[in-house]
């Protein structure tokens, strides 16, 4: 899951440079309009990694396959995801960071009617990945301090609201990511929870 958040970090960031943030960043590579920055595709590495295995890992769960890999769910997700992405920023002019949240938790809605045995692993992974950028952001901003002022777009707008100086679309942004990729891998390669004895 680390490797295709790396691949989809970038892509993502074309909105979100319009429209959410605009970050410094050290290397970079421009295709056209498209920015494709290393910092993007190290943090979409690691922030899909995070997502992918903290439910298991803080809970100790452990899945098995039950039956052939998902290839056609796959495919729905990634138009649900897609098309939010374009319909809700192209057509509706909603802010791209909302966009892909709906995208995100809308595609958990549909792992969850297609696998309600996943239900803890959406929404804890979700609360776990929240949490994780808090804190991450709450030691960044130690070291510099005005990062988010000098970088966020929303900061004097109506959705400039911050929790504990941590702006609350990264919180909810990092939430609505692990509801897809906590479940994403369990759910395409229809793996599903072992029973443990006793």
């Amino acid at each position: 899951m680390g490797f295709l958040f790396a691949l989809l970090g970038p892509f993502q960031e074309y909105f979100f440079f319009k429209d959410y943030w605009r970050p410094f960043l050290i290397f970079k590579l421009q295709l056209g309009n498209l920015i494709i920055a290393v910092e993007d595709v190290i943090l979409g590495f690691a922030l899909g990694g995070l997502a992918a295995v903290v439910y298991e890992f803080f809970l100790g769960k452990k899945f098995i396959r039950r039956g052939r890999i998902n290839y056609q769910d796959l495919f729905i997700i990634i138009i649900i995801w897609f098309s939010c992405l374009f319909l809700l920023t192209k057509f509706l002019g909603l802010n791209s960071i909302f966009a892909v949240m709906i995208g995100y938790l809308i595609s958990a809605i549909v792992i969850y009617f297609r696998r309600k045995d996943l239900i803890l692993n959406i929404f804890l992974s979700g609360l776990f990945t929240g949490v994780g950028v808090l804190i991450f952001y709450l030691i960044y901003t130690k070291f510099f301090p005005d990062y988010i002022e000098k970088v966020w777009l929303l900061k004097n707008t109506r959705m400039g609201i911050l929790v504990l100086g941590v702006p609350l679309t990264e919180i909810l942004w990092a939430f609505s990511i692990g509801t897809i990729l906590g479940p994403i891998y369990e759910f395409i390669m229809n793996f599903k929870q072992k029973k443990t004895n006793g």
